[in-house]
């Protein structure tokens, strides 16, 4: 059975005697020589990893644990080491020594050794006892700078680092504050700290951001000003993800580095030092305007996005078509969707018609995918509003009249084979809930703006239709989402559906909770009589249609009811404005011509 060698490979004092056999002399703590190569400095060492002590050598970059360093000794295979160790052979013997306590400095010579305080020795006091907890030294080479760790024994400092996690800087000032400034290094702490800013880093450079104690700046405002190079901006990722995972997570914003004009590396030292030559407080304000310009994250990214798109008129409500649908429910905002349902009779699709072709007048980008009935038949309909001639749809009239046929092909022939691009209609074969959203992404990535499924009730059945229909919003939410795109679904209500409502919608309870927007459409005959507010004040109506707002939930609309015509002459929608309470229906006399009511 193999010897087990975890023991062997844990006992350093083993290792040592290994490397002195090997010809190691003068140990300084644990670097050394290397014995393996003609080593003129203390190039090599040993370090725990795992449980197991390990050499390396930072030149010739021989390393390994106790049994491969054994084996380099003795000129053998680590096989032959192995096998020595399963015959009963004794494991190498543990060196005898006594480990020299390490060199203690107090504050005073650790800064004459290595410089100032606030420059080179950065003293992190706790606020609390007011005594230094650790003690951070910067050193400068030509090859770049190293930091060192120190940790109070008594009334002096050994060079150890103190048990993680590790304090940050400048605690008593960010304690008080309200919005920190997190940086890479105390000297852009002081930086700032000269031009009346807090702010705060973490000790040990910018690899150990993980091993700090960051609950300080719990609910606090936290600005993050990286240097401008790969490691401060991974520096950065690390401090938001540690500031995140918080209990109480501060506020977060993030300077880009590259906006500061600074080259690479460039920290606020170096920004700071770009305005000497100005007075103080307009350093200040100067610096302020960077902390402003920060990139927003999570919740409050979200809530300046959304001011940043509206004043840029990237978040714009598009207009309907229908003023009152518009001012009341902003129904069209970017990745918004919204409901129209009717029962059948109530001509919804001539309102489809009527405001996709309001959009292609005004230039907005629309895709409608229209379920029922070819594409041809509703461009006769659009044909029909726009020539305000509904017999145009009567074949045995329109076969009577061949002249006035032929000239509304020619007048809206252009027309149609550009609006008809917009027009999308079903295969023979009904299609699933999922191929609509399939759709639906398509047509929002090449460009659409509104989008229309109309009627979304007349997809291909489904097994289980609550899943269904919780898999398509779902689906079609996440892509108008990202694209920005306005979804509208027409949908027919249940069959006995009693009055008007969210409850009474055709499909899954997931649509009336996920819209945005969810407007009814309703038919009236004989005319329903209403008092209307117009801009002369109260008028008294008789409309053959109304649409409720059963939900606006970013306009203030929900309630209301919008008086409408649908004029059977024009087979187009005009608006009346809000219905206003008391009403009645008007007689059957009062009804002004015979209509034609279609769907």
């Amino acid at each position: 059975m193999p010897v087990d060698t975890t023991a062997i490979q844990a006992d350093e004092g083993a290792l040592r005697a290994m490397l002195e056999r090997a010809g190691v002399e003068g140990w300084k703590g644990r670097a050394c020589k290397c014995p393996f190569h003609d080593d003129a400095h203390a190039s090599a060492g040993i370090y725990e990893k795992d449980g197991a002590w390990r050499f390396k050598c930072h030149v010739c970059g021989i390393n390994g644990d106790l049994l491969d360093i054994q084996a380099r000794v003795e000129g053998k295979g680590l096989g032959s080491i192995l096998k020595e160790l399963d015959q009963g052979k004794p494991p190498p013997p543990r060196m005898k020594y006594q480990t020299k306590p390490p060199p203690m400095f107090s504050l005073a010579e650790l800064t004459a050794k290595y410089g100032l305080v606030n420059e080179k020795v950065c003293v992190y006091t706790n606020p609390d006892t007011k005594v230094a907890d650790m003690i951070v030294i910067r050193i400068d080479a030509h090859d770049g700078k190293s930091f060192r760790q120190c940790r109070p024994e008594g009334d002096k400092f050994v060079m150890k680092a103190p048990e993680k996690p590790w304090p940050i800087y400048n605690r008593a000032r960010t304690r008080k504050a309200k919005r920190v400034v997190v940086v890479e290094g105390e000297k852009c702490v002081h930086a700032l700290h000269s031009i009346g800013i807090v702010a705060t880093t973490s000790p040990g450079g910018a690899k150990n951001a993980k091993n700090a104690d960051w609950s300080l700046l719990a609910g606090k405002t936290v600005v993050i000003w990286p240097d401008n190079d790969g490691p401060g901006l991974e520096y950065a990722a690390s401090v938001k993800a540690m500031l995140e995972a918080l209990p109480n997570p501060p506020t977060i914003t993030q300077i880009d580095p590259a906006s500061t004009g600074l080259g690479p590396k460039g920290d606020a030292v170096d920004f700071l030092d770009t305005l000497l030559d100005l007075p103080k407080n307009i350093r200040k304000q100067t610096v302020e305007e960077v902390l402003a310009s920060a990139e927003h994250f999570g919740a409050g990214a979200e809530w300046h996005q959304i001011w940043g798109d509206t004043l840029a008129g990237r978040r714009r409500s598009l207009p309907w078509g229908i003023n009152h649908i518009t001012k009341l429910t902003q129904a069209l905002l970017p990745g918004t969707v919204t409901l129209l349902c009717g029962a059948g009779g109530a001509s919804k699709s001539f309102m489809v018609i009527q405001a996709a072709r309001y959009w292609y007048d005004n230039g907005i980008p629309a895709a409608i995918y229209e379920l029922e009935g070819e594409r041809a038949e509703h461009l006769q309909r659009a044909a029909a509003q726009m020539a305000n001639e509904s017999r145009l749809l009567d074949s045995e009239w329109a076969e009577s009249n061949p002249d006035r046929i032929r000239a509304v092909e020619s007048e809206y022939a252009d027309y149609m084979a550009k609006f008809g691009e917009c027009l999308t209609a079903a295969p023979d074969e009904p299609p699933t809930l999922m191929e609509i959203a399939s759709w639906v992404k398509a047509e929002a990535e090449a460009g659409a703006e509104i989008i229309v499924v109309d009627p979304i009730t007349a997809v291909a059945p489904s097994d289980k239709v609550w899943i269904a229909d919780a898999e398509f919003i779902l689906a079609v939410k996440a892509t108008i989402r990202t694209t920005k795109a306005r979804l509208v679904l027409v949908m027919h209500p249940k069959k006995g559906h009693k009055g008007s409502g969210l409850d009474e919608l055709a499909g899954g309870a997931v649509y009336g909770r996920l819209a945005n927007t969810a407007l009814w459409l309703d038919r009236h005959e004989p005319p329903l009589m209403v008092d209307v507010m117009t801009p002369c004040g109260i008028r008294n109506f008789g409309v053959n249609r109304t649409i409720s707002i059963l939900k606006a939930r970013h306009g203030r609309g929900t309630g209301h009811k919008i008086a409408m015509t649908f004029d059977p002459q024009s087979l187009s929608y005009h608006e009346h404005g809000v219905v206003q309470p008391k009403t009645k229906l008007a007689k059957p006399e009062e009804e002004q011509r015979e209509r034609r009511d279609f769907d």
